[in-house]
């Protein structure tokens, strides 16, 4: 440990003395008040699953952290099984003609246990390495490369887990434009120059690596991104909305239950919506999936209510609906609940009952008030 904290000194960074191992509470907490890694993706539009107003949104409070899942969870704990497997079996690389085996110890020192970092001159901007690799002086000066990329001396280390069938990038050997953005993140911080990417397969029980190099000018789109979207933060001002599944989610999910009130202004984004849904529907004789000036008018209405709520001081639910009333329109949020069976045969057999599942789900409507 020694070793690794005197290597961190070079680097232009704060030790925040917490790790996800020693107090995950701790950790959490941290994370919540910097940009890290695995949200670097988002803010640079490479996700699905984030954009940078769901960062805003859970940066903020208004919508609900993440807190994880069983698939979460296993996943966490199958990495400190990836490192340990680096660590006894060494690694493997394969650039298409020779195949070099690299032994711990020997080859490579790598050193895990890595606190929370935070760029000294861009506080919030924070690091969580899964690792810190040094390969040796002859493994350096052979020159490896894979995909036309050498290995260097000093390398961060970034396990993933996937599983083949769901994860179609990876299986096709691709690595994910988001994972990408994750690991320049994490040079821009430490100043490293290259990181090794370890893809863990849960199918096929094999690991394989990618090589990324630091490129200056995308750390440095990224680097201003990130000051935008902290002036965001400083100035409680939303990014824009850009039409993500996510986003509309996760304004549905962030609006408060059990309050009525009115809402100023809102007319001109209502009516915006209405004509985008119009549009669509006048074009397609089923419902399909919104179109994206549908979906951002959509969000555009959504976040001017959870604006106004928080103007409002609402910050929790309460019994019953939700109901917005702006102009001639109105807002509405409800839950509905759905039982279902899993399957006919069972309810053939007569064991609905037992067998059945209810569900609650929220539903927003957006209509004109007769």
């Amino acid at each position: 440990m020694n070793k690794i904290n005197d290597i961190i000194k070079k680097w232009p960074v704060t030790v925040l003395n917490v790790t996800k191992e020693g107090n995950e509470a701790e950790w959490l907490a941290a994370r919540s008040k910097h940009i890290g890694g695995s949200e670097a993706g988002a803010l640079m539009g490479a996700s699905k699953y984030a954009s940078p107003l769901t960062l805003y949104l859970k940066k903020t409070g208004e919508s609900s952290e993440f807190a994880g899942n069983e698939a979460t969870q296993a996943g966490n704990r199958l990495e400190a099984v990836v490192m340990g497997q680096i660590v006894a079996d060494g690694i493997t690389l394969m650039d298409g003609i020779n195949t070099f085996s690299l032994t711990s110890g020997e080859d490579f020192t790598i050193y895990d246990s890595i606190p929370m970092l935070e760029r000294k001159d861009m506080p919030f901007l924070s690091a969580n390495l899964d690792g810190y690799i040094e390969f040796s002086d002859e493994v350096a000066a052979y020159g490896i490369t894979l995909n036309g990329i050498t290995l260097q001396s000093e390398v961060g280390l970034e396990i993933k887990t996937f599983d083949s069938y769901r994860n179609k990038e990876l299986a096709r050997g691709e690595l994910p434009k988001a994972y990408w953005w994750q690991c320049q993140h994490y040079m821009l911080v430490t100043g490293l120059r290259q990181f090794l990417v370890a893809a863990y397969d849960k199918v096929a029980a094999k690991i394989t690596y990618y090589i990324i190099n630091r490129n200056d000018d995308e750390c440095k789109k990224l680097y201003n991104m990130a000051c935008l979207f902290e002036q965001h933060l400083k100035n409680q001002t939303p990014p824009e909305p850009s039409g993500l599944e996510c986003e509309t989610d996760t304004l549905k999910d962030s609006l408060k239950m059990g309050y009525t009130f009115a809402l100023d202004g809102a007319e001109p984004l209502i009516e915006a919506y209405q004509e985008a849904r119009a549009a669509r529907l006048a074009k397609e004789k089923e419902l399909k999936p919104l179109t994206e000036t549908e979906a951002k008018a959509e969000q555009a209405v959504l976040l001017a209510v959870l604006n106004a709520q928080k103007e409002l001081g609402i910050n929790d639910n309460k019994e019953g609906k939700l109901l917005v009333k702006a102009g001639k329109w109105q807002i509405e949020k409800s839950l509905r609940s759905c039982t279902s069976i899993d399957t006919e045969a069972i309810k053939a057999a007569g064991l609905y009952q037992q067998y059945s599942k209810t569900t609650t789900n929220e539903r927003i409507t957006i209509k004109g008030v007769r």
